[in-house]
């Protein structure tokens, strides 16, 4: 009863910090500028972010308790020339982060597809999927151009990234682990799993489920939510506008900076927006493309399913593209 209760006591001292620091911002206490500056944006960003964090959450936890994905995946296409973009495509039915998506690209190896189709759908399902544009729309509504740059450079990158596993794996480097690439063998065997894996998923309520998926995630968002208020309230606006040298410094900081804030991709647009107005849009760019990919929380879990090598391999390949699009975006005034 305790380990059930704990997740419901975090958010009820979440919420009620959140709700005393308003308090002191509207109260006749005067603060100074900027730390009413860094407020102001801490709590714009933690208010507008939570219900797509929420959202994410409660498809995360549907999509886990049904069987749709193990139906999906049947119709993949077996050559790579089209399966590796259906894979991709495959993100936008599945409205879950890179939080979630690694069982999901696990069990498609499992299943007998290659690994570079669950490598594309790993990389690609954080950024393509509806939660994800819903969020991106509503931050940035009024910059449609900006809103599809992010899902077609997503989109570029998984498919990508795919074929580069495919590439290495033909060159005889392991990129995935060995005991996720074999199937598993009796198929009593696997059903029996699978079944185990259900009932263990539905030991917990729905509800508490979904709590549990919110408040694994709910800290990176506080996190990131005051470093981009401090990030605005500090940084001067033109440190990363005029010269070339600054147009690369801001992509690589801003890819640095998603890699350590580890923001989940439902709320990393709200973050992202903060930075509009002191970061070249290509920069926001690459916070959005690569951070929803790579970061420190998702190094964790890939470490799960990739290689040592293989994990350092499709970091640096997704880290090179991403730089290196973004860019190039900037060079013809796309963004």
């Amino acid at each position: 009863m305790t380990r059930r209760l704990a997740p419901l006591f975090t958010l009820i001292l979440a919420v009620g910090l959140i709700a005393l620091i308003r308090h002191f911002e509207l109260s006749q206490i005067v603060l100074p500028l900027k730390f009413h500056d860094i407020l102001t944006v801490f709590l714009s960003v933690v208010i507008e972010a939570s219900p797509f964090l929420l959202l994410g959450s409660l498809v995360a936890v549907m999509v886990r308790r049904t069987s749709f994905i193990h139906i999906v995946i049947r119709h993949l296409p077996k050559n790579p020339f089209f399966g590796l973009p259906v894979s991709a495509a495959l993100g936008t039915l599945l409205p879950v982060c890179e939080c979630g998506n690694m069982p999901i690209a696990r069990s498609l190896v499992q299943k007998g597809f290659p690994a570079s189709y669950a490598t594309t759908f790993l990389f690609a399902a954080p950024i393509l999927n509806p939660a994800v544009f819903f969020s991106t729309w509503i931050a940035f509504r009024g910059q449609p151009i900006f809103i599809a740059a992010r899902f077609v450079l997503g989109f570029i990158v998984s498919v990508a990234v795919g074929a580069y596993v495919l590439w290495q794996e033909k060159k005889g480097v392991k990129i995935w682990r060995t005991d996720c690439v074999i199937p598993e063998e009796p198929a009593t065997g696997e059903d029996h799993a699978h079944s185990s894996e259900e009932d263990h998923a539905h030991e917990d309520s729905f509800a508490s489920q979904v709590l549990g998926e919110f408040l694994a995630i709910f800290p990176y968002l506080l996190i990131g939510a005051l470093f981009t208020a401090l990030f605005q309230a500090y940084v001067p606006r033109e440190t990363f506008f005029n010269a070339d040298f600054g147009i690369a410094l801001a992509i690589l900081f801003m890819m640095f900076f998603a890699f350590v804030i580890s923001v989940c991709s439902n709320t990393d647009a709200f973050l992202a927006l903060g930075f509009t107005g002191i970061m070249p849009s290509a920069a926001i760019l690459s916070f959005l493309v690569f951070g929803a990919m790579i970061d420190t929380k998702n190094v964790l879990i890939y470490n799960r399913i990739f290689t040592l090598r293989g994990l350092l391999l499709v970091s640096l390949f997704i880290a090179e593209l991403v730089f290196l699009l973004c860019l190039g975006l900037h060079k013809i005034d796309v963004l």
